[in-house]
């Protein structure tokens, strides 16, 4: 899907597929936000708030911990959910 990122959202027991224009995620070394197009990482997650925005439409996941990779407009986060 041109100009989205799809975010694939893996926690303990469950699993959950958005459609997203953008993503904030609380990184190990500072806040980052994530777009489409955006360059291929593996990252730290830690204590905070995931969220995401599609149109006016905007999502948010409280985390306890984890790791994010991103690889052509998809966005995998492994969490634990606080």
């Amino acid at each position: 899907m041109a100009g989205k990122l799809t975010l694939r959202i893996f926690t303990p027991g469950t699993f959950r597929e958005e459609t997203a224009d953008a993503v904030l995620l609380p990184s190990a070394l500072a806040p980052m936000e994530l777009l489409p197009s955006h360059a291929a990482l593996t990252a730290a997650l830690t204590e905070g708030e995931i969220r995401w925005r599609e149109g006016e439409r905007q999502e948010s996941l409280p985390i306890l911990s984890g790791a994010v990779s991103v690889a052509s407009d998809i966005v995998t986060l492994c969490v634990e959910t606080a």
